[in-house]
């Protein structure tokens, strides 16, 4: 197996941000990304869930389709099938719609697992070179996985900070 982490970018944040956050996190998260693909990475790995990752999955697609990173490959990791069920049917609907745009789709468990969407977080990690993050809570799942990815020697960004 290659080895491609210095040319691969994990994303990690919160379910729910601050509606009026969502434009200048947009924004700075496009900047990055960019910036990150100009110096060759080209992989972005997201994990399906709402809120940030959802904005991230959605905010890589309009960097390549507009041409900005026309080689940008996007890949979902998802905990196990089913784990939209209790989202909202807008939720879920938006989720089914990015389905098809990923260039690959990866679930780590069958069936619904409590580890699972940890599993799902240091995979994306473990496979990264680089992690834009959007964290401002100390604890919870964004915390944990930006705290793993440091550890693990990750360059983290966290849009949060400006």
């Amino acid at each position: 197996m290659t080895d491609l982490r210095d040319k691969t970018c994990c994303f990690t944040g919160h379910w729910a941000y601050p509606p009026a956050v969502g434009a200048a996190l947009r924004s700075r998260a496009e900047r990055r990304i960019k910036e990150l693909y100009e110096r060759g990475v080209v992989y972005y790995g997201c994990g399906g869930s709402t809120g940030f990752d959802t904005l991230m999955a959605q905010t890589c697609f309009s960097l390549r389709e507009s041409g900005q990173c026309p080689r940008m490959k996007v890949i979902l990791v998802y905990p196990f099938d089913g784990f939209t069920k209790r989202w909202t049917v807008a939720q879920q609907q938006t989720f089914h719609d990015l389905l098809g745009r990923y260039d690959k789709v990866v679930r780590l468990c069958k069936g619904p697992d409590y580890y699972a969407r940890m599993m799902r977080n240091r995979y994306l990690v473990d496979r990264s070179g680089y992690c834009i993050a959007y964290c401002v809570e100390t604890d919870g799942a964004a915390a944990y996985t930006v705290d793993y990815a440091q550890k693990k020697g990750l360059e983290v960004i966290n849009l949060a900070e400006g």
